[in-house]
């Protein structure tokens, strides 16, 4: 949910206890679910005819990917006020995190009948999504045209997207492959000038030498509108990518591993308190848990380093960023350290340029300052490059 849907929301309902002198609408306002949420729980345990906050509950678990907190709470505050549309609204955002699009095509509906002015874009935006889940595109589209991410700079392509993050890429990638990749073609493909913007030219963000592991468009991720021209790197020495056999975190020389700012920018998003995992090739059950599916990035921050170019970092060790949002760092700051968050069975630097944030967009990237090991294992001069998967580099 969008910053003005939160806002919104506060409006209509603004009321709850407080903690520390904020209300429950003032910290969903401020996208702070989970305290929220904390706030909230007792609360309506004290005070279940509450339908108010039943409402935000609902909002906040929904947002929390705890489907079945929110579909409960809403389906409550629905007997008790029977002609709210709030209810309604949350009871299909639910029902989508659960896949059934049928039945949140439905609420979404029941919400538009009570009050068709209630959050409407948002409601045809997730409706729109619903439409899609039950294969019909042509009825999709037409409902996300009321969208704010159908409007300039977005387009129905983000359709296509945000179908494809109501799956997780582990352990079930189809068919969000397939949304992601006809989103990428729907966006990128088109012939609109300057919407694919050219290479900008940047330091790479690490020390020592780095093999990439996968690129742009990968066949693993990085596919769709937001994360295409991404990278995933590891740090190698003498060769390999860990000190001792196994694929436990700690045998990567990864794991841990700074990282620095490539330039002078500005924090305008960060994720640091997210516990680092112990997911690994041979058992990445944890990765199935509702704490990495929701953050599939983990711990990570955003740099604004130009108005069309915005540097993310991810899967970052939870505690190492010390940074937060309004924060100038000059180039060559250390940003934090490399952990296990977010859905990664082993340890690497996600990184990903966008031009735009809202809705984000990927920008193809070039490295300056590192030089190129050679299939002969020699370096190459340094000189700009476009880094390819398998491909090592050298940053002194």
């Amino acid at each position: 949910m969008g910053f003005t849907a939160c806002l919104l929301l506060a409006a209509r309902a603004g009321f709850a206890e407080s903690t520390d002198g904020e209300s429950a609408a003032e910290l969903l306002a401020a996208q702070r679910f989970a305290e929220a949420r904390a706030l909230l729980e007792p609360h309506v345990a004290a005070h279940p005819d509450d339908t108010l906050a039943r409402c935000q509950l609902a909002f906040a678990l929904v947002t929390l990917g705890e489907s079945m907190g929110a579909l409960a709470n809403a389906d409550i505050a629905a007997q008790q006020q029977p002609l709210w549309a709030a209810p309604r609204y949350h009871r299909g955002r639910a029902l989508l995190l659960q896949h059934d699009f049928a039945g949140a095509d439905a609420a979404f509906d029941a919400a538009r009948d009570r009050d068709a002015t209630w959050f409407a874009e948002w409601r045809d935006h997730f409706q729109a999504l619903a439409a899609l889940g039950q294969g019909d595109e042509t009825r999709a589209i037409r409902l996300f045209t009321g969208s704010p991410d159908s409007k300039p700079p977005g387009g129905p392509p983000f359709l296509f997207e945000r179908m494809a993050a109501l799956y997780s890429i582990v352990p079930e990638p189809e068919p969000a492959r397939a949304w992601y990749r006809r989103a990428a073609t729907d966006w990128f493909d088109a012939e609109v000038p300057g919407r694919v913007l050219p290479s900008f030219d940047l330091a790479p963000p690490v020390r020592g030498e780095w093999r990439v592991m996968q690129g742009h468009f990968g066949d693993e991720s990085h596919f769709g509108i937001a994360g295409s021209f991404s990278l995933d790197l590891m740090k190698v020495e003498h060769g390999k990518l860990t000190r001792r056999n196994g694929d436990l975190r700690e045998a990567f020389f990864t794991f841990d591993a700074p990282v620095f700012a490539p330039a002078d920018g500005r924090i305008v998003h960060v994720i640091t308190d997210l516990p680092d995992h112990l997911a690994r090739a041979s058992d990445m059950a944890c990765l199935a848990t509702p704490a990495v599916r929701n953050q599939p990035l983990g711990n990570h921050l955003v740099l604004a380093l130009a108005p069309d170019s915005f540097l993310l970092l991810a899967h970052l060790r939870q505690g190492s960023i010390a940074w937060k949002v309004g924060d100038d760092v000059a180039a060559g700051s250390r940003l934090a350290t490399i952990g296990m968050t977010g859905v990664t069975y082993a340890p690497h630097l996600h990184l990903t340029l966008w031009s735009q944030l809202e809705p984000p967009v990927g920008r193809p990237l070039r490295f300056l300052g590192a030089r190129q090991r050679r299939a002969d294992g020699s370096l190459a001069p340094e000189a700009p490059f476009t880094a390819a998967v398998g491909e090592a580099f050298v940053v002194r």
